[in-house]
């Protein structure tokens, strides 16, 4: 399993499992790096942001 494919599986655990528990705490729980892990969850919604900024450019420049 690739390693962004576990941390997308984890962030998605921790979403549905983590009433009250702290991410630090989870990810030493299901045995992932916590800091690698944040750096990942950065760069993800970073791209995303990018992305959605490119979107919104791209539909001004179609007018």
């Amino acid at each position: 399993m690739s390693q962004s494919k576990k941390y997308r599986e984890v962030s998605e655990l921790y979403q549905l499992c983590s009433t009250g528990k702290d991410l630090k705490e989870f990810c030493i729980e299901v045995g992932v790096n916590y800091n690698k892990f944040t750096e990942w969850k950065r760069k993800q919604l970073w791209n995303e942001k990018l992305g959605r900024m490119k979107k919104s450019v791209s539909l001004y420049h179609d007018r």
